[in-house]
């Protein structure tokens, strides 16, 4: 890279009209500015100033050079913009995954609010109970509810969530409630496949968890379907 920083220390040089100028600009010392600038010189083998004791004038192919190295430094500052995402308005399509039901509740709000700010992005959303591979579906950013498995992605926690065991009065009615998590054994269990190990469930009493595993009469795909179950009655 000592060809750029040859580069802009001339365009300095040129700029400034004397090196101690453009020495004091780039923090650098004039005996320093003096090397780079020779050496460019030397490397492309023409003089590109003529120096005297108080200022600098540029040669006819040191302005060339000046027009031309102003173009290439402002558009390398532009790359490295672009790539920083600096000054720059967002744009292009955001693909986006989340559970279901999550991301009809939760996501689709923030993401319409979003698309509105920012009116030269469009987005498609992958909404499904089960761990995707970005990188092959062509995702950019998944939301995820769990346990983040050994994974070479990086994850960000957002927020928490509380699960809960619910039926609907009329089971209970027919079935009675149970109790103690070891009850449930006796009752019929609702599973979300897909969103944890099959039929084990976490309690908490007293700080400590356990694990009731159980033997679900109805494995669903989604969270959506689960709850309708519930309230259908079915377990």
């Amino acid at each position: 890279m000592d060809c750029f920083r040859e580069l802009s220390t001339f365009v300095a040089v040129a700029e400034e009209g004397a090196i101690n100028a453009a020495a004091r600009r780039l923090n650098l010392t004039p005996p320093v500015v003096t090397r780079l600038v020779t050496a460019l010189e030397t490397r492309i083998g023409v003089r590109l100033l003529t120096r005297t004791t108080r200022k600098v004038a540029l040669t006819e192919a040191g302005e060339r050079l000046f027009n031309d190295g102003l173009r290439v430094l402002d558009e390398l500052d532009e790359i490295e913009a672009t790539v920083a995402g600096a000054h720059r308005t967002p744009r292009g399509l955001l693909r986006i995954t989340a559970p279901v039901l999550f991301g009809q509740l939760y996501v689709l709000p923030v993401l319409r609010e979003f698309l509105n700010a920012y009116p030269e992005v469009s987005s498609s959303t992958l909404f499904v109970d089960r761990v995707v591979d970005l990188i092959n579906e062509g995702l950019d950013v998944a939301l995820r509810i769990g346990e983040l498995p050994d994974s070479t992605l990086t994850a960000t926690r957002v927020g928490t969530v509380r699960r809960i065991t619910v039926a609907a009065p009329g089971y209970l009615a027919d079935h009675g409630a149970p109790q103690t998590p070891e009850e449930l054994a006796d009752h019929r269990i609702i599973q979300p496949a897909g969103l944890e190990q099959a039929a084990q469930w976490p309690f908490v009493a007293g700080g400590k968890t356990s694990l009731a595993r159980l033997t679900p009469s109805l494995s669903v795909n989604t969270v959506t379907a689960a709850i309708g179950s519930a309230i259908a009655g079915g377990g």
